[in-house]
């Protein structure tokens, strides 16, 4: 599989090093970038969007957009990167990668294997990106970060502090910008992480959970029933990964 990439160096061969001989990375830039997406002659893409200018930025997403080709972006976990990646996810479903943070091996081979295939935390980060946008900036990585790769924290208590605010303003400034608490933010975020693990034929409900970072099957049973009003058996009957991340945003919008 031959994937496009417009890196720095280092980043690039970080990623080559990590895929091995199954993906082939191939370093372009901006124009051919572009042009490629435009024109269909690329399945898909990753890219830092710190490297480029910001109107270089906006044409590209465009151009995905359009084509309806699968776009990784590799931030670097600055306020410009949040910025980009929201940028990006308000035109299309982004599956996001935090440089040095979330970018282990295997995450990266998981995600550039099926990029074409939107993942259920791209699509709720789609659909929730104009409400970060109005966020603090310190929170707005915080809650951006929920929906890439990265270790979640164990608690909306972790969250708060990750952001260096109290839950109660936490809370306060997601209900600003028209979300539920930061309890219901992060228990979606890991639920948005295990639909991929759920689709397996063989996955056990421990195995999932684990993946979604609950601390128990139980915990992850109850969780997942309260906020999709199914158990996770019945869901993975009924719903697909599109119908799963709609249930998911209606349960974090106000």
């Amino acid at each position: 599989m031959q994937i496009h990439a417009l890196l720095d160096a280092e980043a690039f061969r970080r990623l080559r090093t990590s895929l091995g001989p199954s993906v082939t990375l191939v370093q372009i830039g901006a124009q051919e970038a572009e042009r490629d997406l435009r024109s269909g002659r690329v399945a898909a893409l990753v890219l830092d969007p710190c490297i480029v200018r910001g109107d270089v930025f906006t044409a590209i997403v465009s151009a995905a957009a359009q084509g309806g080709e699968g776009m990784l972006l590799y931030l670097p976990w600055t306020q410009l990167g949040a910025e980009r990646a929201l940028e990006a996810a308000r035109k299309l479903a982004v599956e996001v990668v935090i440089s040095g943070i979330d970018d282990e091996p295997a995450v990266l081979r998981a995600l550039l294997s099926d990029l074409m295939r939107q993942s259920v935390p791209a699509l709720v980060l789609r659909e929730l990106a104009d409400r970060f946008a109005g966020l603090k900036p310190v929170l707005q990585r915080a809650s951006i970060g929920l929906f890439g790769w990265r270790s979640l924290p164990e608690s909306a208590g972790a969250l708060a502090t990750a952001a260096g605010m109290s839950r109660s303003t936490v809370n306060r400034r997601l209900s600003g910008v028209g979300l539920q608490g930061s309890w219901l933010l992060l228990t979606c975020a890991r639920l948005a992480r295990t639909w991929a693990a759920l689709e397996e034929a063989h996955s056990s409900i421990p195995r999932v959970a684990s993946v979604g970072g609950f601390p128990s099957p139980g915990a992850f049973t109850h969780d997942f029933r309260k906020v999709i009003g199914l158990s996770p058996r019945n869901a993975i009957r009924l719903l697909n990964g599109a119908s799963f991340a709609k249930r998911l945003i209606e349960a974090v919008k106000r």
